[in-house]
């Protein structure tokens, strides 16, 4: 959340998508950060799902470092009157400045490789985000309750 100014993310489809597509094509250009994918997706009612990411996202509100708004429990965002937003607050940008950029984890290139990716992700569509998911990684497109509709 961090990257591409700080800029929330709407949607809890968007946010697994972005994080899927992230452990799939662009953490192996940051390998500072982790050599290791953060979290376990599985084919699920929407493509790729991961259930410790959602725990994950609750330690760091708990902790100040993000804010979750119009937050639900239902897993069909179609279903609700508002998406649910994920932003960075301030102690969050203060922990990445110092985790990250004041022990050099990560350089100035590795930063602009998450700001594009960020910008590219968080500003398309959410059903070309979701197609491009469900044509470059079929294989978790299987559990899909929306893969006809996708797909075509």
């Amino acid at each position: 959340m961090y990257a591409d100014e700080q800029g929330k993310i709407v949607g809890k489809t968007r946010l697994q998508k972005m994080i899927f597509l992230y452990e799939k094509e662009c953490q192996n250009k940051i390998n500072q950060i982790r050599e290791k994918n953060l979290f376990d997706f599985f084919a699920h009612h929407y493509g790729p799902f991961s259930k410790d990411l959602y725990k994950h996202l609750k330690n760091l509100k708990t902790f100040g470092m993000i804010t979750i708004e119009n937050e639900t429990d239902s897993e069909d965002e179609n279903l609700v009157e508002k998406e649910t937003e994920y932003c960075i607050t301030e102690d969050g940008i203060t922990t990445v400045h110092e985790e990250i950029f004041q022990k050099e984890r990560i350089n100035p290139f590795e930063m602009e490789t998450l700001d594009a990716f960020k910008k590219e992700y968080n500003s398309m569509n959410l059903n070309e985000l979701i197609k491009l998911v469900y044509t470059k990684y079929p294989e978790y497109t299987k559990n899909s309750k929306i893969k006809e509709k996708v797909l075509g």
